[in-house]
């Protein structure tokens, strides 16, 4: 039947998945999902802190926050549909994260990523003591490489 893909019919919320398509044309694949510490940011409204571990500044980089609109519709497709250009994984407020790759296996990295970095963040910020940072002259190492990987940030020139 029309609008299925095997058994399963598509979600109504394919039409986020859409936008990012056409907003990103190396998107070969795009993941939604509402792993547990990702969602928490999301419905907190607070966008994990920046610039903690290597790694996750080369493969995703700034997490930022989309505002929230009910899931599926145009409007919510519109705004992520403008974020996804630079940034492969965007928090959904009040709902989960969404994450694009050049393949599946690379939306899906970056999917693990978010939430072990939203994790991370969350368990390091109750510790005593204070969240170390990168120094930036190493932040400007690691855009550079993401750079040269041809991954989006909006810190890169454009």
């Amino acid at each position: 039947p029309a609008g299925t893909s095997g058994h399963w019919r598509h979600s109504p919320e394919v039409t986020v998945d859409l936008a990012i398509y056409k907003s990103v044309p190396q998107a070969a694949a795009v993941i939604h999902a509402h792993p547990p510490h990702a969602t928490a940011f999301a419905i907190s409204g607070i966008e994990p802190p920046r610039g903690l571990l290597p790694e996750f500044e080369v493969f995703v980089g700034t997490l930022r926050l989309a505002d929230y609109r009910m899931p599926g519709s145009a409007e919510l497709a519109e705004i992520v549909g403008c974020m996804a250009p630079h940034h492969p994984s965007i928090l959904l407020k009040n709902h989960g994260v969404i994450c694009w790759g050049t393949s599946l296996d690379d939306a899906l990295m970056r999917l693990e990523m978010t939430e072990t970095y939203c994790q991370t963040a969350a368990v390091a910020a109750r510790l005593p003591g204070h969240l170390t940072h990168l120094p930036k002259e190493d932040l400007d190492v690691l855009l550079w490489v993401k750079s040269r990987l041809g991954i989006p940030d909006e810190r890169l020139p454009r």
